[in-house]
């Protein structure tokens, strides 16, 4: 009868539903993380009284600091970098320096990638950015060095090389001038190993925000919000109905055309190249900001040129400054999509998993998780 009793005690225990949430703390817990990206573009236009998405960020930096590295994905300064001038260079200091503290408090590693506002003031104004973020904040740099184009690859990491891209650099380029590029990028792909690779530029390979082409209502409505000069000033809240649609599907595409847009030739000539150097061996992400939104995409059914796979993931986060949302749709490659200010969490765990999490303010609310691997 004992031995009845305890076989029924084994069954029962063994048998118990989970009726309580349950997660397997090899995967959750901070302890199992061997390496920690936090990914946030486009943060240059921070909160003068408190930008919520840096406090954000800068309490998930500080859970495993020595294994974390924030990644800054370009637009570091609006509107043009850091210029000459002392008014302005003490203003957009200020701007970068809300950045840099999130790394002076927390601990965590610091890297700044060049984005096109950044290059507002030229290749002095990229220096300026680099020499401030290396006396701001310890364990933090800009990379590819100022005037360099890259790949610069990230090696001393746990399970990950990150592969640094100066974008905007590309994006000048000619398609002979980028050629060399290309081969470049593949060998800084090739040559991971065994490690993940995660691409970082400013601009996205595909994007189903403002720079991909999409303009929601508000851009029909008050088409003048869309004009630089315009920005911020009653004239871009001034409705235009009807007339106003001549500007987003018109002038902006057609006529005017800018060079940071998907549709304009430099920009096609620009992920064509990034395509050719990604696609022989796939990352497992490209991460940029650019777009001022947040996406996850499926590399594999990306519309890219020849339909070549350029990454497993196309992550796009480009909200870090809470004043600066545009606009996001779907599409058959979106896995998820949110017009929030936030930023993205990649934790690799020593099983080889990939976990990608996507933050809001406040509070640092996972609003999104997905096993990348």
């Amino acid at each position: 009868m004992r031995s009845i009793f305890a076989l029924g005690i084994l069954a029962l225990v063994a048998g118990c539903s989970d009726t309580r949430p349950y997660a397997n703390p090899l995967y959750r817990q901070a302890s199992a993380i061997r390496q920690r990206l936090l990914l946030i573009g486009d943060a240059g236009a921070p909160h003068p009284q408190g930008e919520p998405v840096l406090e954000a960020l800068g309490q998930w930096a500080a859970v495993i600091p020595r294994r974390t590295l924030v990644i800054f994905l370009g637009d570091n300064i609006y509107e043009k970098g850091v210029p000459a001038d002392e008014p302005g260079q003490r203003k957009a200091l200020a701007r970068l320096d809300a950045q840099v503290d999130v790394l002076r408090r927390s601990g965590a590693r610091g890297l700044f990638i060049p984005g096109n506002h950044d290059w507002g003031s030229g290749l002095d104004g990229i220096r300026r950015q680099r020499d401030y973020v290396r006396s701001g904040a310890r364990r933090t740099t800009l990379l590819p060095e100022p005037g360099a184009p890259g790949p610069v690859t990230i090696d001393d990491l746990a399970g990950v090389r990150v592969v640094a891209l100066d974008t905007e650099l590309w994006l000048r380029k000619s398609a002979t001038e980028t050629m060399p590029l290309e081969v470049e990028l593949q060998r800084a792909v090739a040559g991971a190993g065994s490690r993940h690779v995660i691409v970082v530029g400013h601009h996205p390979i595909v994007s189903h925000g403002k720079h991909g082409g999409f303009l929601d209502w508000r851009y029909h409505l008050f088409p003048l919000r869309g004009v630089g000069t315009l920005k911020g000033t009653p004239l871009a809240m001034l409705p235009l109905p009807v007339l106003g649609s001549i500007y987003p599907l018109v002038l902006e595409p057609h006529v005017i055309r800018s060079q940071q847009s998907s549709d304009s030739p430099m920009y096609r000539e620009l992920v064509r190249a990034l395509t050719r150097g990604l696609s022989p061996r796939p990352p497992l992400a490209y991460a940029a900001g650019h777009d001022h939104n947040l996406q996850v995409l499926d590399g594999s059914k990306a519309k890219t040129p020849g339909s070549e796979r350029a990454a497993d993931f196309l992550l796009i986060s480009g909200l870090g400054s809470s004043a600066k949302a545009s606009s996001v749709t779907h599409q058959a490659d979106t896995i998820f999509s949110y017009l929030r200010p936030g930023f993205m969490v990649l934790d690799f765990y020593g099983n080889g998993a990939v976990l990608l999490r996507v933050v809001v303010p406040p509070g640092g609310e996972v609003v999104y998780s997905h096993w990348l691997r």
